[in-house]
């Protein structure tokens, strides 16, 4: 086995309360969703001890440098951290004087990350400087594909080394580093226009990912719940999940920012940053990231406004600017919203109605009068007409993700357009981002569909009361009852999923009323095995997506017969045997196909159906926080770097890059050359010398095999 190693850094910042404080009597102080595990420090003597020896499983202080820890938050986002920065006394300065102003900060005291006594942090960009942290934010950015993209400079993350790193750092201390333009592509959307996405450098992505975890670890707490967008254990299904509990909500404005990530203003974004930061060197390189701007058909743009969509740091920089139409709205529902239970009142109309009801009822009981029959026929019919209950007070619900935002009203339309006219008013006076009025709406959820995040959602109201029978498990008995009004309902755009699939050649496009499956003929020129496994992300990630709505059905016809139909045809095509009937036939019903691992163990793979569509309102939200220590050890080992480590081939301890690939095959039996090495080790990284790494480029190694991989497994120098 190659030797793994594990960087850890421990992040905590210290509020310095008073003047002249020293550093024993230093707290921490955090809010919400920010995890802390503070610890005291060790005291020997009736002195405090430094972070002296080397580190150990029971010494988590090592030897004074950082230790970089992974703490899972979500599955879908293993990447995230909690921070606890603690006991370095490092020196530092910065350009906004924070010494001068703050006569509380010491040379005992300073540390990378300081909250101050105006609630102002600083020592970021110090922190960013550290080769610890250069190291961590390549780590956490190494695998993904699209970082093997070239930007404007040609250049990816292969071949990257430590000296690379160091130097990089060094840029970052004396103030040298120039973010490069990124790279504008413009991607078609459905109605005819584009979408400009910028691709960085993958090396400047390293910095991007420094500056969002430092901003996370600073705003996150400060973010209040009704963002969900890029943000830990939340996404859309917490977002619809918020919504499915808004019950008797009767107005929905649906709000679109018309081209928000291009039209955020700088100074703006400035100006937010430095209510909580102080760190004038900091806020430099933000001024050089927003203002390196873009190359666009040969052609360089300054940045003059907005955050580049697609950037890693561009999620948390529009949350910091949205964050304030959050407080905005959180200010309204806190003053003109009712906290109380109920919002309605029983209709005394109805009451009276039931009175005569109940009169007649008797009545007709005892005369069987034919005419007090249809007198309470009428009386029935009158009083199903009219409204249960009477809303006397207002309630204000609010979700945003991103740029596209939610108010849930329960009140009357009046209300809901003075709320529109106001957060429209608020967003070009304060925020200079106007609203897009094509998407921005008013929607009444008892007559029509709302839609938020690609999901309709309506309050059913049928035409007519409907009784249903419901089982009373404390009296065991069934009762009947009637359908509430109340209840959010949510589907899934059956009509928009068929259009994707036929727009993406899973549907034959002149056909355009019936479902006629088409092959994949791009597809044809793969193994059988990875045929299935792309068809099979197709439907997983739908069935993943909507598996909340309540026509969940729909997609028995979506996956059970398109889907699966599709991918029989284009099996029919890679193994010419004519028709779809003839694949059914040789591989079963969900096209089945067996293999051998890279253990040579035999295995089969079958297309993904579901045994049923029966709706399950189920929300797949991760909200587990992870409390034991040690899960750390086994988290994501077969992707730590090896940065640094000796060349896995020849052992060289000089001049060593990462060599990276773009994707990992799984099935190396049909890899060649140095790939099906890389895949054997499940690795997308290996360490390698200059010479090794320009040898494997120019496919000198493709014939070696893993037996003859030199294994840095103990860093024994003997082994060399």
């Amino acid at each position: 086995m190659i030797a793994l190693s594990i960087w850890v850094i421990n992040i905590d910042i210290s509020v310095l309360e008073k003047s002249g404080q020293s550093f024993s009597k230093t707290t921490t102080e955090w809010t919400r969703s920010t995890r802390i595990v503070v610890e005291k420090p060790k005291i020997y003597n009736g002195t405090i001890r430094t972070n002296t020896g080397s580190h150990k499983r029971s010494n988590s202080q090592g030897d004074g440098g950082f230790i970089l820890t992974k703490h899972l938050r979500s599955n879908n986002d293993k990447q995230d951290l909690k921070w606890l920065f603690k006991g370095k006394q490092w020196n530092y300065s910065t350009k906004c004087n924070a010494e001068a102003n703050n006569p509380g900060v010491t040379e005992k005291n300073k540390s990378n990350i300081i909250k101050l006594e105006n609630n102002k942090f600083t020592g970021l960009y110090k922190q960013i400087t550290e080769l610890e942290m250069l190291i961590l934010s390549y780590q956490n950015i190494k695998s993904k594909p699209g970082n093997m993209t070239l930007g404007t400079d040609n250049i990816t993350l292969d071949g990257i080394s430590m000296k690379y790193l160091e130097n990089l750092s060094d840029s970052l201390k004396n103030e040298s580093f120039q973010f490069k333009p990124a790279r504008r592509v413009l991607i078609p959307k459905k109605n005819g226009k584009s979408r400009p996405i910028a691709i960085a450098s993958p090396r400047d992505k390293i910095i991007h990912e420094g500056m969002r975890i430092i901003l996370e670890s600073i705003f996150e707490p400060i973010f209040l719940d009704y963002s969900h967008g890029f943000r830990p254990n939340r996404g859309c299904h917490s977002a619809l999940k918020e919504i499915s509990t808004w019950n008797g909500t009767t107005w929905v404005i649906e709000g679109d920012i018309k081209g928000f990530f291009d039209s955020v203003d700088h100074h703006i974004l400035e100006r937010l940053l430095c209510l909580h930061i102080q760190d004038q060197r900091f806020i430099d390189l933000y001024w050089k990231l927003v203002r390196a701007g873009y190359v666009e058909k040969g052609v360089h743009f300054e940045g003059q406004e907005g955050v580049p969509q697609g950037s890693i740091v561009s999620p948390i920089l529009s949350n910091i600017y949205l964050h304030e139409l959050d407080k905005f709205l959180f200010d309204i529902i806190e003053k003109e919203s009712y906290k109380g239970k109920l919002i309605s009142k029983v209709n005394p109309k109805i009451v009276n109605y039931s009175e005569k009801i109940s009169k007649l009822a008797l009545k007709y009981r005892e005369t069987k009068n034919s005419e007090t029959l249809k007198e309470l026929k009428k009386l029935r019919k009158e009083r199903n007409q009219l409204p249960s209950r009477i809303r006397t007070e207002i309630r204000l619900r609010y979700v945003r993700y991103a740029d596209d935002w939610v108010i849930g009203i329960s009140g009357t339309k009046e209300k809901a357009r003075e709320i529109k006219k106001r957060v429209t008013n608020y967003l070009l006076k304060e925020l200079k981002i106007t609203l897009n009025e094509g998407k921005t709406k008013i929607t009444h959820l008892g007559t029509e569909k709302a839609k938020f995040l690609g999901i309709l959602f309506f309050v059913l109201n049928p035409k007519e009361p409907k009784l249903v029978q419901k089982y009373n498990w404390k009296s065991n008995t069934i009762i009947k009852s009637r359908i509430t009004k109340v209840k959010i309902v949510f589907l899934a755009p059956y009509h928009e999923i068929i259009d994707k699939l036929r727009m993406k050649g899973f549907i034959k496009s002149k056909v355009r009323q019936k479902l006629n499956a088409s092959a994949i003929t791009k597809w044809i020129f793969l193994d059988h095995k990875t045929i299935l496994l792309r068809y099979n992300s197709v439907i997983r990630g739908l069935l993943n997506y909507y598996s909340f709505v309540d026509n969940f059905y729909v997609f028995h016809t979506v996956v059970a017969f398109i889907l699966r139909h599709s991918c029989a045809k284009t099996l029919a095509r890679k193994f010419n045997l004519g028709s779809r009937a003839r694949a059914f036939k040789k591989f079963g019903k969900n096209l089945t196909v067996k293999y051998k691992d890279i253990k040579l163990k035999s295995k089969e793979l079958s297309l993904y159906v579901p045994n049923t569509f029966k709706k399950t309102r189920k929300f797949l939200i991760n909200t587990e926080i992870h409390k034991d220590p040690f899960i750390v050890m086994n988290f994501n080992l077969s992707t730590i770097s090896n940065l640094g480590e000796n060349c896995a081939i020849c052992g060289e301890i000089k001049d060593i890059e990462m060599h990276h690939i773009k994707h990992l095959r799984k099935d190396n039996i049909k890899s060649s050359g140095f790939l099906k090495i890389m895949s054997s080790l499940n690795r997308k990284q290996l360490p390698l010398c200059v010479f090794c790494h320009n040898k494997v480029h120019a496919g000198k190694y493709n014939g070696i095999s893993l037996n003859d991989l030199w294994i840095n497994k103990d860093n024994d120098k003997e082994k060399r």
